[in-house]
């Protein structure tokens, strides 16, 4: 059995309509991954897909939905797994966008929470369809706090300077977060001017802190 990959560019040119084989094991029914010595891994996908994968997982879409969508515009069938190892790619780079300096400093950084549902494993096992031992997931309630830097020196630029994924809502999550932002750079003697957050306690009381330090001044966000 094999899969018809749209072209394939080796070191010494382009190869259309090659068959590549796809191998599955015959005792779990799992696909097999397999390196070829000549043919590079995924050539038959450019930057677009890989830029498209991450955006689509970072707004919820589903990887089978980005499976169909794809296969559609490249006339054959995107494994999930290829998709799914796309995203996986980024897991090394999570740690350098918390650790980085950040040298561009906005006048304003602007906190909030977003809650959201993550799939998270039970620690059990279950059968799939096709007699496979998978690994159960439940949806867990979780919170990801964002400081969403904003410059006024009339670019329009804003940027999501860090994250903390929590629980919830605490002082302590919070002060994760602020404290490694101080830490990173973002200071009043860098540029820092005004910080904007809601009427939640626990936030008030981690940023207050943090503007205790530099005498940031503070602005409570009004609600609709």
């Amino acid at each position: 059995m094999g899969i018809i990959v749209a072209a394939c560019l080796p070191g010494w040119g382009s190869i259309q309509e090659l068959r590549v084989p796809m191998l599955e094991c015959q005792q779990c029914g799992h696909d097999v991954i397999c390196h070829f010595t000549i043919l590079e891994k995924y050539e038959r996908f450019w930057l677009d897909l890989d830029q498209d994968v991450v955006l689509g997982s970072g707004l919820g879409e589903s990887l089978r939905h980005l499976a169909e969508r794809w296969g559609e515009a490249v006339g054959s069938s995107i494994g999930l797994r290829t998709l799914n190892e796309r995203i996986n790619q980024l897991a090394p780079l999570l740690s350098q966008a918390h650790q980085g300096r950040i040298t561009q400093v906005p006048a304003v950084i602007q906190f909030d929470g977003i809650w959201l549902r993550l799939q998270v494993p039970t620690g059990t096992l279950k059968t799939d369809r096709r007699g496979r031992r998978r690994q159960q997931r439940k949806g867990k309630r979780m919170v990801l706090l964002v400081a969403l830097g904003l410059w006024t020196d009339g670019s329009g630029r804003r940027e999501i300077l860090d994250w903390e994924l929590a629980e919830g809502e605490t002082q302590p999550d919070w002060q994760r977060l602020l404290d490694r932002l101080w830490e990173r750079g973002v200071r009043p003697e860098a540029g820092l001017q005004a910080i904007i957050r809601d009427g939640k306690g626990e936030l008030g009381a981690a940023v207050a802190h943090y503007c205790r330090r530099g005498s940031v001044p503070r602005q409570r966000r009004s609600c609709p």
